[in-house]
């Protein structure tokens, strides 16, 4: 029991690891981002990463995988071409948005953005039994692609550890609201998004959940199910 609490913990440190500065980031706070491409995403999809003031007079970091249409206005041909053009994107959801420029060619690019947040999504957030977020939380959500529906559907799902680390964590190992469904109708009273998490990051595929449900299994908890796959694993 101590070491699956160690691993479940271990998980979590690994995600909040991929974010290695907690933002210091305000209104109208500039943002640096970049882009570099890589073989192992699909073709329309980029690693962009974003620099940005942080506590204590540091610089952090986050990246995330975006598709090109997910960065409006980004000229995809330019991004591509030969040589180095000027661009311009948003990258906007209910945290907030951040307005970018900078030039891009070869597959690369770099500039500066703009960030906003958005007014009224501390609030959401609040209402939905989450801790109240900074500004830099609202930041690194934008980020990431956290949205509020998802927030809801987690919510009515039975999950009530929505602070923004978690969250973020779901994006970072692409638990899905499909797995997280699936999951969750095993039926664990005790499920969290650690735990969820922790699942997806040990191998479990929703594959694999919909496979143990089809031979007959509808009451698991989260642990029993890492355990089946560990051991079928072996």
């Amino acid at each position: 029991m101590m070491m699956t609490r160690f691993v479940r913990a271990s998980v979590l440190g690994l995600a909040i690891a991929a974010m290695p500065g907690r933002a210091a980031a305000q209104g109208d706070a500039e943002i640096a981002w970049s882009i570099a491409p890589t073989g192992r995403m699909a073709a329309d999809t980029r690693m962009i990463t974003f620099r940005y003031p942080a506590e204590g007079g540091r610089t952090g970091s986050t990246g995330s995988a975006r598709s090109v249409d997910e960065m409006a206005g980004l000229d995809a041909a330019a991004l591509a071409g030969p040589a180095e053009s000027p661009v311009r994107f948003t990258l906007a959801g209910d945290p907030g948005r951040l307005e970018c420029e900078g030039t891009a060619g070869g597959g690369r690019g770099s500039g500066r953005c703009a960030y906003q947040p958005a007014p009224g999504f501390a609030g959401e957030m609040e209402r939905l039994g989450a801790p109240r977020p900074s500004s830099a939380d609202q930041l690194e959500l934008l980020i990431h692609g956290v949205e509020l529906a998802q927030m809801r559907e987690l919510r009515r799902l039975g999950y009530r550890d929505l602070e923004p680390d978690r969250l973020i964590a779901m994006q970072i190992f692409y638990v899905t609201l499909d797995f997280a469904r699936e999951a969750t109708a095993f039926g664990d009273p005790d499920r969290s998004l650690d735990e969820l998490v922790s699942l997806k990051h040990g191998g479990v595929s929703l594959a694999y959940l919909r496979a143990l449900r089809e031979a007959g299994y509808t009451r698991l908890t989260f642990r029993q199910i890492e355990e089946m796959h560990r051991h079928r694993t072996r």
